[in-house]
């Protein structure tokens, strides 16, 4: 008996789907992101400044609470995201009494805007893309760029200084031959994390 075309084109839509599941799907990675600037023997993450804010058996953070790089302390450095794929990036801490989620936020969409903890949106300003620095060709092996989907900036350290405090910001990619970032042209490392478990 002859296949019907039906049955051909519905082979061919189930093939398709499935190569395209194959090629976009990515587990999510949780733990510390690591700057890729980091001096040698002192990792810095990016996590709330401040931290949580703890009362009773409750923990939460204030809306448009800044985030900022510091050396490895408190809960708030935790964050769970797809690499690579994207999503929101969730802060694992959150609210541990009623389960809202938090997200990096971005608080503008202009290069130096700060990224904030603010309640997840639906919206694409709250969706990152995480691009494996291999797929670029950047030499920070292991590590990710993270790319809001409502700019197309990147998550960056705040003139690439790194230090305990520094403002963690949007800001245009860094690649070979644009001339975004003056010099030297290349990828910048404050513009790469790398998870740490």
């Amino acid at each position: 008996m002859k296949p019907s075309a039906a049955r051909i084109a519905l082979g061919l839509f189930i093939t398709t789907a499935s190569l395209m599941a194959s090629t976009t799907a990515s587990a999510e990675t949780t733990g510390r992101w690591k700057n890729a600037a980091s001096p040698s023997g002192t990792p810095y993450y990016f996590g709330v400044s401040g931290g949580p804010l703890c009362g009773g058996n409750r923990c939460t953070y204030n809306q448009n609470t800044p985030i900022i790089l510091w050396t490895s302390s408190q809960n708030d450095q935790y964050w769970g995201a797809a690499a690579p794929g994207t999503g929101h990036v969730l802060n694992n801490y959150g609210d541990i009494v009623s389960g809202t989620p938090w997200c990096l936020h971005p608080s503008g969409s202009t290069n130096n805007s700060n990224l904030v903890i603010d309640p997840c949106l639906t919206s694409s300003i709250d969706n990152w893309r995480l691009i494996s620095a291999e797929s670029l060709g950047a030499p920070f092996p292991g590590c990710f760029a993270f790319q809001n989907q409502l700019s197309w900036r990147v998550m960056s350290v705040y003139r690439g200084s790194i230090f305990s405090g520094a403002h963690v910001l949007e800001y245009d990619f860094c690649q070979p031959g644009s001339n975004v970032c003056g010099s030297p042209a290349g990828y910048h490392a404050d513009q790469f994390w790398c998870p740490v478990p």
